[in-house]
């Protein structure tokens, strides 16, 4: 797929009807991350500008549900072959055999992937149409190369310790266009000064440690102090911006990069990671952490 850019199931010129599709989409992302699907179905029939067919999202369209979340079902006009929770895969069809639509000038059939315009959820969508029509018909577009269609693997950091999930945080799910998360999700906690968030990790043998930490900044960003076994490592992280804050379920808000906060020798065995609330700049709006990760590295 395409950032901002719907994908074209069927594009054709002519006398005929649309009779259906089977879309098998792979995911990018790790973790029963399903957001591809937060996309509509859009028809434009005989050359309309705005579609006058428009769906709700995309497993409605194969009349399933809540990211399909029964399963995998067979009916006579539609169903989900295929849900891959590892891989994040799935492959499903729709027949338009009662309900068939025609057009008598053209047809363009295109799924949105993610339900806003920038299209921001990244995943690699391969597709069959079904349709006849009166001879002639245009030309068939040329078939993408093997190396246009496998997915990559979501950016990971190495010595992360992931912040999503971590209890009093809420998870914050990022465009998979903007590739500078790790793992592709974060987590946002929202508190006033003094307040902090945290979680163990462990190390594997006695040593020196770098302590390092992505922050995503936004106007509501907070100054933020990391802390391991409560000693505070280097100096507090300003993660105000002048950016609005996205709300939305794919967030585009930007990561501030990987910075090596300190280093601190630590013994092998379990270990506290905090981060402390410690103010806020003057322009921000409000007092939240997003935090993607904090890292342990040697």
């Amino acid at each position: 797929t395409v950032r901002g850019r719907n994908y074209t199931i069927l594009e054709a010129a002519g006398d005929g009807y649309f009779a259906g599709s089977i879309l098998f989409i792979q995911g990018y992302d790790k973790g029963d991350k399903w957001n591809f699907l937060e996309g509509d179905e859009l028809m434009y029939v005989d050359g309309e500008e705005d579609a006058s067919i428009k769906g709700t999202g995309g497993e409605d369209y194969f009349q399933g549900g809540w990211y399909f979340i029964d399963g995998v079902f067979n009916a006579p006009y539609h169903g989900l072959i295929l849900k891959g929770h590892e891989k994040v895969q799935t492959s499903m069809y729709r027949f338009h055999i009662l309900d068939r639509v025609n057009f008598s000038k053209s047809i363009r059939v295109e799924i949105e992937h993610g339900n806003r315009p920038q299209n921001e959820a990244k995943a690699d969508f391969s597709s069959t149409a079904f349709w006849y029509q009166k001879e002639p018909h245009q030309s068939f577009p040329e078939m993408p190369g093997r190396e246009n269609v496998i997915a990559g693997e979501a950016f990971l950091i190495e010595g992360a310790i992931e912040w999503e999930g971590t209890e009093g945080c809420g998870p914050l799910y990022v465009s998979t266009y903007n590739n500078d998360w790790s793992g592709n999700m974060g987590a946002n906690f929202v508190g006033e000064k003094g307040q902090s968030t945290s979680k163990t990790f462990a190390v594997a043998a006695d040593g020196k440690y770098k302590i390092g930490a992505i922050f995503i900044a936004s106007e509501n960003g907070a100054i933020g102090q990391v802390k391991i076994n409560g000693r505070p490592v280097g100096n507090p992280v300003d993660t105000y911006a002048d950016i609005p804050r996205d709300d939305y379920l794919l967030n585009v808000n930007p990561a501030m990069g990987h910075k090596v906060l300190g280093e601190i020798r630590l013994k092998v065995g379990e270990h506290t990671a905090e981060v402390e609330i410690v103010g806020k700049n003057p322009k921000a709006k409000g007092s939240e952490l997003m935090i993607d990760c904090l890292t342990v590295s040697e």
